[in-house]
């Protein structure tokens, strides 16, 4: 009776760790989205920066003799392709950020149910341990007042056996389930670090 009592206690301890490990893998996809938005914001400053310095340079030609005007434009036309296409690269990042923090924020929504479905999970393996203990004690309390009650407390250990090996079924499933989650982050982390890679 014993080794059942704390098989069921280790159960439930198990499953309290895969609740904390899901909570621990959603605050790191939330770090990565803020990451993700202060790279925006930089991109943005960088930009403004730009637009900055153009307007600098303008106000500059006002000043210096037609040839330097001439060479100056040259290098704000040359300067500004290569601006251009900088942003063009920027844009496709941005897209890619954006994409990148819908799926982090799906995948998050999914972690949060499956958290809901752990806790749940949880509070019946505890409901349980209750009912299996309660059962256990009033079987021993059977056994000392009547021998005659042997009979019921065998089967009642019967089905607390049955009760054991649900709940190592499900933690089974909770293990498989947990492998399955892994393998998604390390995809998502993979298109992550894939994504801020130069071309």
């Amino acid at each position: 009776m014993s080794s059942e009592k704390d098989a069921v206690d280790k159960a439930a301890q198990a499953a309290q760790t895969q609740v904390q490990l899901l909570q621990l893998e959603c605050d790191r996809l939330q770090l990565a989205v803020t990451a993700a938005q202060r790279e925006r914001e930089h991109e943005r400053e960088e930009r403004d920066a730009a637009a900055l310095e153009r307007e600098r340079a303008r106000a500059e030609t006002d000043r210096i003799s037609h040839t330097e005007l001439s060479l100056v434009l040259n290098k704000l036309h040359s300067e500004e392709s290569s601006l251009r296409d900088s942003l063009a690269k920027m844009s496709g990042i941005n897209e890619s950020l954006a994409q990148d923090k819908s799926d982090l924020n799906s995948l998050i929504v999914q972690l949060e149910e499956e958290k809901s479905v752990l806790l749940s999970q949880r509070r019946e393996a505890e409901q349980e341990k209750l009912t299996i203990r309660d059962e256990l004690v009033r079987s021993e309390q059977d056994r000392l007042e009547l021998d005659s009650v042997r009979l019921a407390l065998h089967q009642s250990l019967r089905e607390s056996e049955l009760a054991r090996a649900g709940l190592e079924a499900e933690l089974q499933s909770l293990q498989a389930d947990r492998a399955k989650l892994q393998d998604r982050i390390t995809q998502v982390s993979l298109s992550l670090s894939l994504s801020f890679c130069p071309s």
